[in-house]
C-alpha cells in the first residue's frame, strides 16, 4: 500500500514522522538544550525568537502522537487523490503555500489578541506605543505547530476537485461536537475525547484488517454514513468557524490557522482555474488558427492543380483550332470555334 502513495505525499508523510521522532529524541536530552520545537515552531512575529523560515518549519512539527496521526491520516486520505489529479509540482506548491497562509492568518490573529490585551492595560497608548510594549514583552511562548493548516487546504481541494465523492462521517461524534458547542461540560468533553481516541484506534486496526469484527462494530456504533465531499468540507469549515467564535483564544487549537489554510487554498484553486481556463482558450484559439491556416494551405495546391489542368485543356483546344486554320483556312472554322478563338484572344 505504501508503494502506491504518490511521491510528494509519501515524502511529506516520511518527513513529518522523522521530524516527530527527532523532536522526541532532542527533548529527552539536556533540559537546558534548545529543542527542535523551540527553534522550528512559528513564533509571534514581534517575539525575539521569530524567524521567517518558521513559516515552513512549523508545518512539520507536532505536539503529540494523536496530533501527528490525525494530520497524517488526513494527508494520506485526501492528498493521494489530489496529487494524482493535479500532479506532483502543483500539489507540493499548494500544500506548502496553504501552510504558509495558515501561519500568516494565525500571526494576524495573535497580533490582534496581543494588541487588545495591551490596550486594555494601557488605554491611553497609541499604536506605536503598543508596538513598543509588545516588542519589550516576552512573547516567545506564543507559537504554533502542526500541518493542520496545510491539511485543511488539501481537504478543501478534495471537496472542490471531487465534490460528489462520498466520505464516511461518524454522525455520533458530530452530534457530540454540536452538543459541546451549545453547552460545554467536562463530562461531554471527556466522552468526546474518549470516542475520538476509540475512533482513531479503530482506523489504525482497519489498516491491518478492514473486516475486523471489532472495527465493524465501532463503525456501526458511530453511525457512519456516506456524505458527499462538498458537504463534508463545508461542515468542517463551519465547525472551525464556530469553534473559533466560541473559544476565540481560549483553547490550544489554532482554529484561525485551519481557516487560513482553507482561505488561501480557495484563492489558489480559483486562480489556477482562471489561468487554466485562459490557457485553454488561448490554446484553442491557436489550434483553430493553425487548423484554418493548414486547411487554407492544403486547399491551394488543389486549386492550382485544377486551374493548371483547365488551362492546359483550353490551350490544347486553341492549338487544335489554330492547326485547323493552318490546314484549311479561317473559313473552315465553325461558329463555336470562331467564338472560342475570339474569347481566347481576350484572355490574360
Amino acid at each position: 500500500m505504501f508503494r502506491n502513495i504518490p511521491i510528494v505525499t509519501k515524502n511529506l508523510l516520511i518527513i513529518n514522522v522523522v521530524v516527530f521522532f527527532l523532536e522526541m529524541f532532542m527533548n529527552s536530552g539536556d533540559p537546558e538544550r534548545s529543542s527542535l520545537s523551540d527553534w522550528g515552531a512559528l513564533h509571534f512575529f514581534l517575539a525575539s525568537d521569530f524567524n521567517p523560515i518558521q513559516f515552513i518549519t512549523y508545518q512539520f512539527l507536532h505536539g503529540g502522537w494523536w496530533h501527528l496521526f490525525g494530520n497524517m491520516f488526513a494527508l494520506w486520505m485526501f492528498g493521494c487523490m489530489i496529487e494524482e489529479a493535479w500532479g506532483t509540482k502543483r500539489f507540493l506548491i499548494f500544500y506548502i503555500v496553504c501552510g504558509i497562509g495558515a501561519g500568516l492568518c494565525q500571526e494576524i490573529v495573535q497580533f490582534v489578541q496581543f494588541y487588545y490585551m495591551a490596550i486594555s492595560q494601557f488605554p491611553q497608548a497609541g499604536f506605536h506605543e503598543v508596538i513598543t510594549i509588545l516588542l519589550n514583552s516576552n512573547l516567545n511562548g506564543a507559537c504554533t505547530i502542526g500541518a493542520s493548516g496545510a491539511v485543511f487546504g488539501v481537504l478543501l481541494a478534495f471537496g472542490m476537485t471531487f465534490p460528489r465523492r462520498v466520505i464516511g462521517v461518524p454522525l455520533t461524534i458530530v452530534a457530540l461536537i454540536a452538543l459541546d458547542l451549545v453547552n460545554t461540560h467536562p463530562l461531554i468533553d471527556g466522552i468526546l475525547t474518549l470516542l475520538n481516541n476509540l475512533f482513531l484506534i479503530a482506523i489504525i486496526i482497519s489498516f491491518a484488517n478492514p473486516m475486523n469484527s471489532f472495527v465493524r462494530s465501532i463503525w456501526r456504533f458511530f453511525f457512519i454514513k456516506p456524505i458527499e465531499a462538498r458537504w463534508c468540507v463545508m461542515g468542517y469549515i463551519l465547525l472551525e468557524v464556530l469553534l473559533f467564535l466560541k473559544f476565540s483564544f481560549g483553547d490550544s487549537v489554532a482554529h484561525m490557522a485551519h481557516l487560513g489554510g482553507v482561505f488561501v487554498g480557495f484563492l489558489m484553486i480559483m486562480l489556477w482555474r482562471f489561468l487554466d481556463e485562459k490557457k485553454k482558450k488561448e490554446t484553442a484559439a491557436k489550434y483553430n488558427w493553425n487548423n484554418n491556416n493548414w486547411n487554407n494551405n492544403r486547399s491551394r495546391p488543389a486549386d492550382d492543380m485544377e486551374y493548371n489542368a483547365q488551362k492546359k485543356a483550353r490551350q490544347e483546344e486553341i492549338d487544335q483550332i489554330l492547326d485547323k486554320i493552318r490546314k484549311s483556312g479561317y473559313d473552315s472554322l465553325s461558329k463555336d470555334e470562331k467564338k472560342r478563338l475570339f474569347e481566347a484572344s481576350h484572355e490574360q
